[in-house]
């Protein structure tokens, strides 16, 4: 009995020296790795969650996609409004952005579509804002049904197939346009 004593004794020792050695290593680890910790937030994209920082582009940065936006949108005649709209939904103007499904950069540009730069400013707003064009064109000016095919495929548009969250895509990129 005094055996079966000193083995438990024993183990409930040997127990609590390695909870206290892990707490004690645990809070030299935190101590030593003290940075701050930026959150991530998700923020609704065209096909999934986007997983970006709270981190604001530098003004530098911002600077180039307010750029970008304004000659793309020129070069393809597309409001620049709705192309910062589209960029503040899709991005959050995170130029790394990347969703679930892996759409990348501002514009949130498919990977299907091969882009060798999707995280370059310039290339992805191009490719995005000759994408919106064509939506236009294809729509006949029809900007709304443009977003719904941006955000939806245009198979899925064209056979009727627009799920709520696409037309609320749409609702809000409109609603935004200005105030971005």
């Amino acid at each position: 009995m005094n055996f079966i004593k000193k083995y438990y004794v024993g183990i409930l020792h040997f127990v609590l020296i390695l909870l206290v050695s892990a707490t004690i290593f645990m809070g030299v680890q935190l101590k030593n790795n003290a940075q701050p910790v930026v959150p991530t937030i998700i923020v609704p994209a065209t096909k999934q969650e986007v997983h970006t920082t709270t981190r604001c582009p530098s003004t530098n940065q911002r600077k180039q996609i307010d750029t970008a936006i304004n000659k793309y949108s020129k070069k393809y005649d597309v409001d620049p409004l709705l192309i910062r709209a589209i960029v503040k939904k899709e991005s959050n103007f995170n130029p790394n952005a990347v969703s679930k499904t892996g759409d990348r950069g501002l514009m949130q540009i498919n990977k299907c579509h091969k882009l060798k730069k999707p995280f370059d400013i310039n290339t992805n707003v191009e490719f995005g804002t000759k994408m919106i064009s064509g939506l236009i064109e294809q729509n006949n000016g029809n900007v709304r049904k443009a977003l719904y095919c941006y955000n939806a495929g245009t198979t899925n548009v064209r056979r009727g197939r627009i799920p709520r969250s696409t037309r609320r895509y749409a609702s809000a990129i409109l609603s935004m346009r200005g105030k971005v």
